[in-house]
């Protein structure tokens, strides 16, 4: 199992043990929830037990279709129950969860409130604040690893450049205009072609171009000629 695939079953497992609790089964019916297809916190699952509870007294026939955070707050999606009646009063109780999980820590479950670790372009998440604090440092520590990580390609392939433009004088034209020069990110017109290896000016390659068939006489541009 790869180490992203630990970390994922480890957030879920606390779902997976919940439905399993309440005998929650997946949107087919046949096998348990098992958290694969979504998640939430171990501070929201007290809060999870409320609501299957609730929602079992009213009528629910357990199948959920997936149960996770989204803009800090909780997303149950559950299939169209017995009756329009029923669904009413389901829906209505999953309403009053999500808004009891914007005040709800999902990492310990004390109050806590929607925020961004991380600062801007982070997940929004509702914690309290020792947890926010730990988030936080965690979500930079894991920026400033994957920034330091793409550095270090970037000075990898900048090398690999430079050392080829030593004899590619057309490369090393392209690389100062498009790569690092001014024009950076920009997609060029290219004016050389690769032919073993080597960058060859375009005006000298002319022989290796083929133009492409004329489209025979016959054909017709009329959709309805067929």
């Amino acid at each position: 199992m790869k180490p992203w695939e630990k970390e994922m079953k480890r957030n879920a497992d606390p779902t997976a043990a919940w439905a399993r609790r309440w005998n929650v089964s997946d949107e087919s019916g046949a096998t348990t929830y098992t958290g694969s297809e979504g998640f939430v916190g171990p501070g929201w699952i007290p809060m999870l037990d409320r609501l299957a509870e609730d929602l079992i007294a009213l009528g629910w026939d357990r199948t959920l279709d997936q149960v996770n955070p989204k803009f800090g707050g909780l997303r149950f999606y559950i299939g169209a129950g017995p009756s329009r009646d029923v669904l009413v009063k389901l829906r209505r109780r999953i309403e009053w969860a999500m808004a009891e999980s914007l005040r709800t820590c999902e990492r310990c479950g004390a109050p806590g409130r929607p925020t961004r670790p991380g600062g801007e372009g982070g997940v929004v998440e509702t914690l309290c604040p020792r947890c926010f604090e730990i988030k936080d440092a965690e979500v930079r520590a894991r920026r400033a690893e994957e920034e330091r990580e793409q550095a270090e390609r970037d000075a990898r392939l900048r090398a690999e450049d430079e050392e080829l433009a030593k004899t590619n004088p057309g490369y090393r034209e392209y690389l100062d205009t498009y790569v690092y020069g001014p024009d950076a990110g920009k997609i060029p017109t290219p004016n050389f072609v690769i032919r073993g290896g080597r960058f060859v000016p375009l005006e000298d390659d002319r022989s290796e171009v083929k133009q492409l068939s004329p489209v025979p006489s016959s054909a017709s541009s009329d959709p309805g000629s067929e």
